[in-house]
């Protein structure tokens, strides 16, 4: 909540990231997916990083498992 609170004030595809990040880390997969998409909708250096993510967190979600090793690489990546 933090993090969307920050957005509102402040707009930053860095803060969609971190929703994001926030959002797989409670293992809420889909709403992780929906942020990490609308940080991917801008032109983003780890386009291809993030995309491997999703694909991994929406392989999860329908397995309902822990993601694997695309998540794990973004693990220390919280942006500022």
């Amino acid at each position: 909540e933090e993090f969307q609170a920050a957005y509102r004030i402040l707009p930053n595809v860095n803060v969609l990231f971190n929703i994001a990040r926030a959002y797989a880390d409670a293992g809420e997969f889909e709403r992780a997916v929906e942020y990490y998409n609308q940080y991917l909708a801008a032109d983003v250096p780890d386009r291809a990083e993030v995309e491997a993510v999703v694909r991994d967190l929406q392989h999860a979600s329908r397995r309902d498992a822990a993601p694997t090793d695309a998540y794990a690489r973004t693990d220390a990546r919280a942006r500022a």
